[in-house]
């Protein structure tokens, strides 16, 4: 296990649902003047009966979205509450992006058929993920993510765009939230539940959704850029316009190892002691563990080492790499940890 690993402040436990509007029904007050419309939101959740949308005459069923996309979860745990004000001045506002999802092996996987028209069929365009725009605040303790897909539809006209919406809240003392705006949610229990990490680097940032168990699961990225001040979705994401990364080849082991040195954040789970900050250097000779390594130098690992395991996210960017961890003694999460590291002299 990295040496560097010894892990701001949490969030409360954290709750799912889901809205969908069909192709005539979308946002009013919307930022794009063509595509002003009145909102009708219909809601569901669980494994409720599904609504049926329309790709210009294609009939697309469409489900609850956590199906494919472990972006949320049920309880989490009991109340530990915070407040920073750098943590909601770095979350909020309406993030515009690209999702696509990768499986155990790191390949891209196609989008469920589900959501692709009976014309992409016979045109042989097989779609790769979504437009996105995700709206995010912090208030009174609580994470707020609205994400809105573009859903595949034939031609890029305002009336083409049908929207999926789902909003999660995440809160609890398995929440964890740096000033900078990166973010840990997950289970205070080892097991095959849905882990989320955001990765923030000023106004980028990467929402990695996955499960972990044994293995490393299909790992969900959205990849985004910080677009206008928050207005609770009241925008819906382009058409075709987004970041096409999931298409890129993964980054490489050797671009890992060698020399780093790092500023880390930690936050003990057990004794609630708040931050503690620390700083240092590691040479990296191998990558301990399991790791799946996918496009934008984006990573995640799983070590297991006697009772311990260690679940991390990572993020490397030229010579800086941004790593998000969780940490479990015994199957309970003990602590969540925040490093920066940068390219020291071999």
């Amino acid at each position: 296990m990295d040496p560097a690993f010894t892990p701001c402040l949490p969030f409360k436990a954290f709750v799912h649902s889901t809205s969908s509007l069909n192709a005539a029904q979308k946002p009013s007050h919307l930022c794009y003047p063509a595509l002003r419309r009145k909102q009708h939101v219909k809601r569901h959740s669980g494994h409720a009966s599904v609504p049926v949308m329309r790709h210009s005459g294609t009939e697309v069923p469409v489900a609850d979205s956590s199906e494919e996309l472990p972006l949320s979860s049920e309880s989490l745990g009991t109340s530990y509450g915070f407040l920073n004000s750098e943590l909601v001045s770095a979350i909020e506002g309406e993030w515009f992006g690209f999702e696509g999802t990768f499986g155990p092996d790191g390949k891209a996987l196609p989008i469920p058929d589900r959501y692709v028209p009976d014309e992409f069929r016979e045109w042989g365009v097989a779609p790769s993920g979504f437009d996105v725009v995700t709206s995010s605040r912090l208030k009174e303790g609580v994470l707020y993510v609205k994400r809105t897909r573009a859903l595949p539809s034939v031609g890029c006209e305002a009336d083409a765009v049908v929207p999926e919406v789902s909003i999660s809240t995440y809160e609890g003392e398995g929440n964890v939230g740096f000033s900078d705006g990166c973010v840990s949610c997950g289970p205070v229990e080892f097991g095959n539940a849905p882990s989320f990490t955001i990765l923030t680097r000023g106004k980028q940032r990467v929402r990695l959704g996955f499960k972990v168990d044994a293995a490393i699961g299909n790992v969900t990225i959205i990849l985004e850029k910080w677009g206008q001040e928050f207005c609770d979705g009241q925008v819906l994401p382009g058409c075709g316009g987004g970041d096409r990364f999931v298409e890129e080849a993964s980054s490489h082991v050797e671009d890992l190892l060698g020399a780093w040195d790092f500023d880390a954040e930690d936050v003990d789970i057990c004794n609630q002691s708040g931050i503690q900050e620390s700083s240092g250097s590691l040479n990296r000779e191998k990558i301990e563990g399991h790791i799946l390594l996918l496009p934008r130098g984006l990573s995640v690992r799983l070590v297991e080492e006697g009772k311990s395991v260690l679940v991390e996210s990572g993020w490397l960017c030229e010579n800086t790499r941004t790593v998000v961890a969780r940490l479990y003694e015994e199957g309970n999460l003990v602590k969540v940890s925040k490093r920066f590291e940068r390219r020291g002299a071999d």
